[in-house]
């Protein structure tokens, strides 16, 4: 599916449960999730943990005020199509429930945006007419 003008997109960033390495938690949501995502578009974007490492008294090495392990991206049509997802059994019996496996579920930070092609400015004035050059569109912002 590409991504359409007016197609939905999921964005949930994830950490991981305190009580998983991060290889368990690279493992379980890589090969075991992704396998049962119901997303026609489904894109897992692992993040490396802190530059410094973690502390040495933390549960986890990202810190609470923002690390994660993940961000997933999940596309949809329209608003149909993502209840139609969210409501089915698979999702209810299968996806659902094995975030529990991996996901400390407080933490996560879900959000919702539809993608919107922006003309792509890249020039300076040109103060004859008062228009800014462009070059085609580029996907820039999300509404």
């Amino acid at each position: 599916m590409s991504v359409k003008e007016k197609s939905i997109k999921r964005i949930v960033a994830i950490r991981r449960k305190p009580d998983m390495t991060r290889k368990e938690f690279l493992i379980h949501h890589f090969q075991v999730h992704g396998k049962i995502s119901d997303s026609p578009k489904y894109i897992q974007i692992h993040l490396l943990d802190g530059a410094f490492g973690g502390r040495p008294d933390a549960l986890n090495a990202n810190q609470p005020w923002f690390g994660r392990d993940d961000i997933t991206e999940l596309y949809y049509s329209d608003w149909a199509h993502l209840k139609s997802v969210f409501t089915s059994e698979h999702v209810k019996t299968q996806v659902g429930p094995d975030a529990l496996n991996f996901s400390d579920m407080e933490a996560q930070l879900p959000m919702m945006a539809c993608e919107k092609s922006l003309p792509l400015r890249t020039g300076r004035r040109n103060y004859e007419n008062g228009q800014i050059p462009t070059e085609g569109k580029r996907v820039v912002a999300m509404l």
